[in-house]
């Protein structure tokens, strides 16, 4: 578990105390609580630099902070949860659970189509385009075949109706084979 480093600690630099414009020292602790955040991220920020060695007084053994200047940096490094859920400008105008709420819609609707997709309810639509085609395509050879098939035996036949018969039955011997 990481510590924060005190003033008699040699491996942190010691800086003169802030001389700049009005300063708002506060405690590790107080400023935990004007953050609202917890004191062990305070102290965390401190160890790793996100606050910066120049927002940061040393009196004797008590670390205060310079609450403008970590602000000013926090602000600049710490995204917050906050500002994670708050809808932005940029955005589509919905909020972080409106957002949540079309992606779980989606992908219930998503599932829903792989489900009816496995179970045999739906079908991809380009493999019944080529099905529907390659249906039509046999049954127009089949038709454009009849002609050369029976154009000899209805020139011999001179009875009418026996023509008729043997158109009929070649239509629908062709029709038939469209529905095997």
């Amino acid at each position: 578990m990481a510590r924060f480093r005190l003033p008699g600690n040699s491996a942190m630099p010691q800086h003169p105390p802030f001389t700049g414009s009005r300063m708002r020292k506060t405690t590790v602790k107080d400023y935990a609580v004007h953050r609202g955040i917890t004191e062990r991220a305070v102290r965390g920020y401190l160890n790793d630099g996100t606050i910066p060695d120049t927002a940061i007084v040393r009196e004797r053994h008590r670390v205060y902070i310079d609450q403008d200047a970590a602000d000013k940096q926090l602000q600049k490094n710490i995204t917050t949860r906050k500002q994670l859920l708050k809808p932005k400008a940029a955005t589509s105008g919905l909020s972080f659970h409106e957002a949540r709420t079309v992606k779980e819609r989606f992908l219930a609707a998503l599932r829903k189509l792989e489900y009816e997709e496995k179970s045999g309810k739906l079908v991809d639509a380009e493999s019944v385009k080529i099905a529907a085609f390659n249906k039509a395509r046999a049954l127009r050879d089949t038709l454009l075949n009849i002609p050369d098939r029976i154009a000899p035996i209805l020139a011999a036949e001179a009875n009418e109706t026996k023509i008729n018969e043997i158109l009929t039955k070649e239509i629908r011997s062709a029709l038939e084979s469209l529905s095997k």
